[in-house]
């Protein structure tokens, strides 16, 4: 190779390099007239880079079609309680470091109230993972109450005193959970953790138990079901007689509610793939 040919290559990598910050401002229709004329210039004769474009372009048209909901009121409710319960706290600290440390937390939890979250992606799942990294003492507020399953529990109850739905035709009629000798009663769509969610009530001898198929990012919210899931496969809970079994499921998850020690043990249910 020529000592023309390598310097040219040499200059074109470099320019490769200087470009990578751009791109990302190419799609997003952010550069001025120069950098625009300039970054297409590259793009004519670089296809790592038009690969990257298109990449960065198809995952812009994704996320500008998700939907999106506000923040719920009962998480407006739990944040607000813990701004005052923190703002309360700050006095007392000794270490001039630590009271600047939960200010700046403060600060930044208040700023999180005028996002938008999303229900058909992660991105509110990774909003409360910063939550509960930034200001531990938000895990105790999940430990005794994880709103996922108080909403089947209540479910649970009001329907024990009630007559059981009509059967939704349009939800398949293979409950998520099967095992030997079930049998469906009726299945009905419900709304849990503010997203749609799919219920089958299924007779096992003399006992009724409820299945919810539940949004995934409504399943992985608290950290005590993630932490029990990633070590044992699922979660399991006692509410006053009754047990809530969780279970991961393709893209969502299963809450199985019923009497103490009428729930099937996790290891003898057959679990649909869908």
């Amino acid at each position: 190779m020529s000592q023309q040919n390598q310097s040219t290559k040499n200059q074109f990598q470099a320019l490769h390099y200087q470009l990578q910050d751009l791109l990302a401002g190419y799609v997003d229709n952010m550069l001025d007239e120069q950098e625009q004329m300039l970054v297409e210039a590259h793009l004519a004769g670089c296809e790592d880079c038009r690969m990257d474009v298109a990449r960065q372009e198809a995952m812009h048209q994704r996320l500008n079609k998700l939907s999106v909901t506000r923040m719920p009121t009962h998480l407006h409710d739990k944040i607000d309680q813990l701004l005052l319960e923190q703002a309360t706290s700050i006095a007392p600290l000794k270490s001039e470091h630590k009271a600047h440390h939960v200010s700046q937390n403060l600060d930044w939890l208040q700023s999180i109230k005028a996002l938008v979250f999303s229900t058909a992606s992660g991105w509110s799942v990774a909003l409360i993972f910063m939550i509960m990294l930034l200001l531990p003492s938000f895990y105790s507020l999940q430990h005794t109450e994880i709103p996922m399953v108080q909403e089947v529990l209540a479910e649970y109850h009001q329907l024990n005193v009630t007559s059981l739905p009509t059967s939704d035709q349009s939800i398949s009629q293979q409950p998520p959970a099967q095992w030997q000798g079930s049998h469906v009663l009726a299945r009905w769509k419900t709304d849990i953790g503010g997203a749609p969610a799919e219920a089958f009530a299924v007779r096992h001898g003399d006992t009724i138990i409820f299945q919810f198929r539940v949004d995934e990012t409504v399943f992985f919210r608290n950290p005590d079901v993630r932490a029990a899931v990633a070590k044992s496969g699922n979660y399991r809970s006692n509410h006053s007689n009754l047990e809530v079994l969780a279970l991961p499921l393709n893209k969502a998850g299963l809450l199985i509610v019923g009497p103490d020690n009428g729930i099937p043990k996790p290891d003898t249910l057959t679990l649909t793939t869908i």
